[in-house]
């Protein structure tokens, strides 16, 4: 961070997989990501953090049925999801200046197979959370290369879950 710092970088856009946090079930590891936070914070690097990751505990690897590595999917009872995104968010309440939820979540790679209307409704879910706990910082929507048009019509009351 230190020579980012003086190379002049200002932001840094993090993957905050839910696999770094919460190695076991609610058990959450909170020290390399608050190091980081802090390090950042040190050098004036404001972070940019992408929540996103399906936790391997909860995980049956007989379960997989697509290409994507086990570490950025969603398990198929998103509760316990939910509850990283609220104790990510509670955790780090106006620390950072926007919460991203999931990378590139329209492609095979991130979030597959994906569905505009799955993913709009996971979106609303995890927004109400973050709101719930930390409603001053903005929410924004995967960075992706397909279906943003469909999944803002099917967000519907956008100002609600994402900004």
């Amino acid at each position: 961070m230190c020579r980012m710092s003086q190379m002049g970088i200002r932001w840094f856009r993090a993957w905050c997989n839910w696999d770094y946090i919460e190695e076991s079930p609610v058990v959450y590891y909170w020290d390399s990501m608050d190091q980081f936070v802090g390090i950042a914070k040190k050098y004036g690097i404001t972070i940019y953090p992408v929540i996103m990751g399906g936790s391997k505990p909860y995980i049956n690897p007989s379960d997989i049925t697509h290409d994507v590595a086990m570490g950025f999917r969603l398990p198929p009872d998103k509760t316990n999801f939910n509850n990283y995104v609220k104790a990510f968010a509670t955790r780090y309440k106006g620390k950072f200046p926007y919460y991203q939820m999931w990378n590139e979540a329209d492609t095979r790679l991130f979030l597959y197979p994906f569905k505009t209307e799955a993913y709009a409704a996971w979106l609303k879910e995890t927004g109400a959370i973050i709101r719930a706990v930390d409603p001053a910082t903005p929410i924004l929507q995967r960075g992706g290369w397909q279906g943003k048009d469909r999944i803002d019509q099917n967000i519907g009351s956008r100002q609600s879950f994402v900004d």
